[in-house]
């Protein structure tokens, strides 16, 4: 009997118990659903004298897309326009944003620190439309440094542009870099946490030796290469992600040859296109001109996932 009444008094307390976790979470979700949002549209530049050489730029961007590229038609200055909109809830202290900006000179080199932040409860829930173009003066030799907490990160280096160099991460969101007829020394990774990386390549030259270097947490990789024109020095590119899948598409003429090694521990690795390339396994094959005056080497690894590539050659 005591047993009894001992669980009957215990079921109005499991009760207003669960009365209070309803009003809690009902709360909550007052208090944070955005009930409004600020449009945002700032502009910041940094003057370029005749007597610049290069720059060096970093971005660091909490919410929404980071897009960075390159201007033949502005040439006297780097700039950054801001975009979008900012949602806030009951507890946004109303700053729609918190942009840094400054810029010094060392010697013909520019650099350029920029950073868009927002409160805590605003970046919650922050939209995908606010939008960060970080445009440089094609003319510039450039290293670049972007990264993004929530969104996306796009670099876009066309014809002409002389790459030093760079480092493109995101926490959770997308990276895109595409690179056509540009050159590149030194090193450009793609870094992401929680999302997909994607790199296209197509006609890059290189003085000398470079390193691209792509990893993931959680995503997929993808690599497109196509490489007719001499590529001009050797090319090293790695390429790993911890639960996702990669992919490459590599085409190559002429005088560059490529060697693909990869090694999946929990998935398969496929070739699905081979034209001009052999190799006894899958897991390392190359181009039947291999070494030759200027090599790619690749090398790719997928801890929990697939790697699928498609390969052709042409003398």
């Amino acid at each position: 009997m005591r047993a009894l009444e001992g669980r009957g008094a215990a079921l109005p307390l499991l009760a207003i118990a669960l009365v209070v976790i309803v009003i809690v979470a009902i709360a909550s979700m007052v208090l944070l659903i955005p009930w409004r949002s600020t449009s945002v549209n700032e502009a910041r530049s940094a003057d370029v004298t005749s007597e610049m050489r290069e720059v060096d730029v970093s971005v660091e961007q909490a919410m929404g897309s980071v897009e960075i590229h390159f201007s033949s038609e502005t040439q006297d200055a780097v700039t950054m326009t801001i975009r979008g909109t900012v949602k806030h809830n009951l507890l946004s202290s109303g700053n729609a944003l918190e942009i840094s900006w400054s810029h010094e000179v060392a010697g013909e080199r520019l650099i350029v620190d920029a950073k868009v932040d927002a409160d805590a409860y605003s970046s919650t829930f922050g939209s995908d439309d606010l939008v960060t173009v970080i445009t440089i003066p094609s003319h510039l030799s450039t290293s670049v440094n972007a990264t993004g907490a929530v969104g996306s990160v796009e670099f876009v280096a066309g014809e002409g542009i002389a790459l030093r160099g760079g480092h493109l991460a995101e926490s959770t969101g997308s990276i895109l870099a595409q690179l056509s007829g540009c050159s590149l020394t030194g090193e450009l990774t793609l870094q992401t946490s929680t999302g997909s990386s994607t790199l296209e390549w197509s006609e890059v030259t290189i003085p000398g030796s470079a390193q691209v270097r792509i990893s993931s947490s959680t995503g997929g990789t993808m690599m497109e290469v196509q490489q007719t024109v001499a590529l001009g020095g050797n090319l090293s590119l790695d390429a790993s992600s911890n639960a996702g899948s990669l992919s490459l598409d590599l085409s190559i003429e002429g005088g560059n040859s490529a060697r693909v090694t990869s090694a999946a521990n929990l998935g398969d690795v496929s070739i699905g296109k081979k034209v001009g390339f052999t190799g006894a396994t899958n897991e390392d094959i190359q181009s039947v001109n291999y070494p030759s005056q200027y090599n790619m080497d690749l090398a790719m690894e997928a801890n929990l996932g697939g790697i699928s590539m498609n390969l052709e050659y042409k003398a």
